[in-house]
């Protein structure tokens, strides 16, 4: 093999790997975007209330199945796994612990009042 087939070979794979990269940027952004889309009909339709709650209510039945064009009780298990697949894009450092609601830092100064907290020294 010459050097510039050798070449052309690790160019291809540099390539590859390039290509591959996009590809799975392109499906995170897509992700990212629909969930936006969602979330903006779904406060259409109530804007006081959180999305779950519209997405499960009967009342909403049309709206919802209208703005995912699937069935009522899909639309909710479609929108939590896509929420927690964009939450792990988003928010890669702290997502994996809210499956079991914990969080990376503990919070050493609860049921304290602004001022005790100022006053606290470190």
């Amino acid at each position: 093999m010459s050097d510039l087939e050798k070449i052309i070979k690790d160019q291809r794979q540099e390539l590859k790997i390039l290509n591959n990269r996009c590809r799975l940027l392109n499906l995170q952004l897509k992700v990212v975007r629909d969930i936006d889309y969602y979330k903006s009909k779904l406060m259409q339709i109530a804007p006081n209330k959180p999305y779950k709650l519209i997405l499960s209510s009967d009342k909403n039945r049309r709206e919802v199945e209208s703005i995912f064009n699937k069935p009522f009780k899909d639309c909710l298990p479609i929108y939590e796994e896509m929420l927690n697949i964009r939450n792990s894009i988003v928010h890669k450092y702290t997502s994996s612990d809210w499956k079991n609601n914990e969080t990376i830092y503990n919070r050493k100064y609860t049921n304290k009042s602004l001022s005790e907290l100022v006053k606290y020294e470190y």
